[in-house]
């Protein structure tokens, strides 16, 4: 996300954060290399 929005990498987490905490997105640790995450979204509808 911080590559295609060219957004600060602070202002990412913060926003995904904000996200998790309202419940609009669930964060997994990603199968192909754990130290990355996927984040899904709670309700396609809403976006």
């Amino acid at each position: 996300m911080i590559y295609l929005s060219n957004l600060p990498r602070r202002t990412v987490q913060v926003s995904v954060e904000e996200l998790r905490n309202q419940g609009l997105i669930i964060e997994k640790n990603s199968l192909d290399d754990t130290r990355k995450k996927v984040y899904i979204l709670v309700k396609e509808k809403w976006v």
